[in-house]
């Protein structure tokens, strides 16, 4: 492959394999996937026709292993690094291997692209770097970070040191803070596609604290949009920025939950609810006007529209989800 290629590392993924369908749609680039493979990141989840084929190059490897993350940013002009363990409930009994791969895995590639002339680092961080609140508070980029998780220090740690690292080196680092990302191929351990499978199933649903807790839900298409813009738009205009990526508008749990039942024809007796919330639970409002100004993005799909989209791609893609 030419140097020209878009490496995504974590590209098996949920944001990751929906962002190579993006750019295999939207640019003529080669693609090279960098991601070990795992429970959520599947070597099917990328698409399977010739002409995509030609234009991917996968390696199956860790960001942490510096060999392997050296000759994927040698070969590459833009770094998107996607790679992370993403579930925050999971973090609080697996701290140490949340931290290893999220933070580390980053500390990795930014020391290659170091050796490397390359135009953009892309770094995903999240919105739950900025932190827990029980009512809904409207979040721009210069909100106070507050991370209550393990998974949320990881991505901050690694979000401060690329930055630091534009500051003091003047790498081309970029860094988005999505809100909560939603769409196909997410893992039946996320929220929505756990409610979609179940109640697809006629299993009950929990919803903790009556499902009062509200967030910022982006679908994963506006996202990748967003990172897509980021691509084109020259280092020069928004080297060292940083953008949240929301919609800027707020749900709560249960009203997510009843478009779900109403996609589904279900009602609310498939509705359990449990007191109290689970540790790391955000609520949030995304404030986006930095990306509307400098990238001139704007989220296209509203929530009804989004989650419709969801439901009728777990619904065609059982065998996807079942296994």
């Amino acid at each position: 492959m030419t140097k020209k290629c878009i490496l995504i590392t974590g590209g098996l993924g949920f944001i990751g394999s929906n962002l190579v369908r993006k750019v295999l749609l939207n640019s003529d680039q080669r693609i090279i996937v960098l991601d070990k493979v795992s429970y959520s990141g599947k070597i099917e989840n990328l698409p399977t026709d010739d002409s995509a084929q030609k234009r991917i190059k996968f390696i199956c490897g860790d960001v942490t292993n510096r060999k392997v993350v050296e000759d994927a940013v040698g070969q590459s002009s833009v770094i998107i690094h996607l790679a992370a363990n993403t579930n925050a409930f999971k973090s609080f009994s697996h701290p140490l291997s949340t931290i290893r791969s999220n933070f580390l895995g980053t500390c990795t590639l930014l020391e290659a692209v170091k050796k490397n002339e390359v135009d953009k680092f892309i770094y995903l961080s999240s919105s739950e770097v900025y932190g827990n609140h029980q009512k809904e508070i409207e979040m721009n980029e210069n909100h106070p970070l507050i991370p209550l998780s393990p998974y949320a220090v990881s991505k901050l740690a690694s979000d401060r040191l690329a930055y630091s690292l534009y500051l003091t080196n003047n790498l081309p680092v970029v860094i988005l803070r999505p809100f909560n990302v939603y769409g196909p191929f997410q893992h039946p351990e996320k929220m929505i596609p756990k409610f979609v499978t179940l109640l697809m199933r006629n299993k009950k649903i929990t919803l903790n604290n009556g499902g009062f807790q509200t967030r910022d839900w982006i679908y994963v298409d506006d996202l990748t949009e967003a990172i897509l813009k980021v691509v084109r738009t020259p280092i020069d205009k928004i080297r060292g920025e940083i953008f949240n990526v929301g919609t800027g508008k707020a749900a709560s749990v249960k009203q997510v939950a009843d478009i779900i039942l109403k996609n589904l024809g279900r009602d609310e007796s498939l509705i359990r609810i449990a007191p109290g919330l689970q540790p790391g639970t955000i609520g949030n409002i995304g404030i986006s006007s930095r990306a509307r100004e400098k990238l001139n993005w704007v989220p296209k799909v509203n929530l009804e529209e989004g989650i419709q989209m969801t439901v009728d791609w777990y619904k065609e893609n059982e065998k996807w989800w079942s296994r």
